[in-house]
């Protein structure tokens, strides 16, 4: 019996989108190398699913279940993950400037060559996250639980909401920063 659903296409109407969405019931959730502009997956719930090699511009992830999810290769300029669940989730390789993390639960999650310049992760909770090689560049951390994050090799240029200089409960690691 087969568990994944999955789509692997070249373009994919908003419509397709939401068909496909509705007809995967309980199976893993699987996109790979599409292109959905402005697409909606607001309040889905995809647990463990794979977004890869994707072009996602301008797509609403808002209060969506991305938990344990893997998210490589995403092409997603202002993509909004505003309050969407990103626990234990994996970034990788992708380009999400201008996106909104606002109030997004990204525990444990880890950002691996990512560029998130000018990424709005205000009051988020980062708790545990790691961010290995990232461009944070213009990103704006204010408000955020940013305890026991782990920021190794990245671009800091004009960060927000990072106050080196203020003590944490627990700490932030900084290790082979750019400033």
């Amino acid at each position: 019996m087969r568990t994944v659903k999955e789509i692997v296409r070249r373009e994919i109407s908003a419509e397709e989108l939401a068909h496909f969405c509705a007809s995967r019931k309980g199976r893993r959730f699987c996109l790979r190398h599409s292109v959905v502009k402005g697409g909606d997956f607001s309040g889905r719930s995809f647990p463990r699913a794979e977004f890869y090699n994707n072009v996602l511009p301008e797509c609403r992830f808002v209060a969506a279940n991305l938990g344990g999810a893997m998210l490589g290769e995403l092409d997603a300029p202002a993509a909004s993950f505003r309050s969407a669940m990103l626990v234990e989730a994996d970034v990788v390789w992708s380009t999400l400037t201008e996106a909104d993390f606002t109030g997004v639960a990204a525990d444990r999650a880890s950002f691996m060559d990512c560029d998130l310049s000018g990424a709005d992760f205000h009051d988020a909770s980062l708790v545990g996250a790691n961010f290995i090689g990232c461009n944070l560049s213009g990103a704006d951390f204010s408000g955020a639980r940013l305890s026991l994050i782990q920021l190794t090799n990245c671009v800091l240029d004009d960060v927000q909401g990072l106050d080196l200089c203020r003590g944490y409960e627990d700490p932030i690691l900084f290790s082979g920063r750019t400033w």
